[in-house]
């Protein structure tokens, strides 16, 4: 039975992310994508002109996923409430599935390593900024604090203790010195942010 070529996309997409999950990004070949998707390599050279177009449709599908652990979270209690719930979910999300975050971090270093993929690779945390900037900032509305900082640079603060936590999380799991130190820094930031409004 033939395979329409935009479900066809979908599954190698879908294969090639799956496979960045448990293997990595740099050693992943197009042959190994089309096994694991159940296809022919003719199959994917016909939806994919190469292995880096694939990989940025893998890159532009991962962006969509980035902000799985913040959905549902109501900004409606407020800026302190909202960053330490999204961030107690990212550090559940972080221990239980690590080899997710460090395929990510892989894919940000695979786009800004390939040429002319600057652009795709400066897209991922912009993207990644507006959409908790978005949130934190309906959590601001809510708030009777002082906005002593844009939503979207909070944002981008809290993305850098992100990336700077999961790595020595992955890089040393057994120390439990982690999380406290992660929520540490969400905590010095928030009391530098929310501070009560002035009357």
């Amino acid at each position: 039975m033939r395979i329409p070529a935009n479900e066809r996309k979908e599954q190698l997409i879908d294969a090639t992310i799956a496979l960045m999950q448990t293997r990595g990004v740099v050693a992943l070949t197009l042959r190994d994508i089309a096994k694991h998707a159940g296809a022919s390599l003719a199959a994917v050279h016909y939806c994919f002109d190469d292995k880096d177009e694939l990989f940025t449709a893998a890159v532009e599908r991962w962006l969509k996923n980035m902000m799985t652990y913040a959905e549902d979270v109501d900004p409606s209690f407020g800026l302190r409430s909202t960053v330490n719930e999204v961030a107690r979910r990212y550090w559940d999300e972080l221990e239980a599935t690590p080899s997710d975050v460090l395929a990510q971090i892989e894919l940000v270093v695979w786009a800004a390593r390939q040429e002319g993929g600057q652009e795709l690779a400066a897209s991922i945390y912009p993207g990644y900024e507006s959409g908790l900037g978005a949130l934190f900032g309906k959590a601001m509305e809510t708030d009777t604090h002082d906005r002593l900082l844009p939503p979207e640079e909070l944002a981008r603060i809290f993305i850098a203790i992100i990336d700077g936590c999961s790595l020595q999380y992955i890089t040393q799991p057994n120390l439990t010195s982690h999380r406290r130190l992660f929520e540490f820094l969400v905590e010095a930031v928030l009391q530098q942010v929310a501070v009560p409004v002035r009357t």
